[in-house]
């Protein structure tokens, strides 16, 4: 029998004259030896359609941090330098910016828009090692 354990909590949702902001915070990784708890807030810039992802962690020790962004099937991506990672489809792209010291790869996955379909996307991992001791910030940045 599975249990809820990540206590999601809605933080926040304003829609402001130039960006909305939504913040959430989860609890799910208090379970580690170690107990970090995660936060995220998303900014979205209503000018150009720049998506900010701000990621705060609270809590000790050394952690290996790993994001996993799906991107949209027909959206390819590329390295361009240790920090940026190009995005497109249809002749359109962007720049995704993840933080300094972070490894990123980039590899084919699946995505699921329904139960029991797969559908073919690629993937972007972003990995780190950092020690907590408060609370820390991590920021991903999408620009056109």
């Amino acid at each position: 029998r599975l249990f809820e354990t990540s206590h999601a909590e809605h933080l926040l949702f304003d829609d402001g004259a130039g960006v909305v902001r939504y913040a959430g915070r989860h609890h799910g990784y208090e379970q580690l030896p170690e107990p970090v708890t995660h936060e995220r807030e998303l900014r979205l810039a209503k000018a150009d359609g720049a998506l900010e992802i701000i990621d705060r962690l609270t809590g000790a020790g050394a952690h290996r941090l790993r994001w996993h962004f799906h991107l949209a099937p027909g959206v390819d991506a590329r390295t361009v330098d240790a920090t940026t990672t190009e995005l497109s489809t249809s002749g359109r792209r962007w720049r995704l910016r993840v933080p300094d010291g972070a490894q990123v790869s980039i590899a084919d996955a699946r995505y699921s828009p329904s139960y029991g379909v797969a559908v073919g996307c690629r993937a972007i991992d972003v990995a780190l090692q950092s020690v907590l001791n408060g609370t820390a910030t991590w920021r991903f940045t999408i620009q056109p």
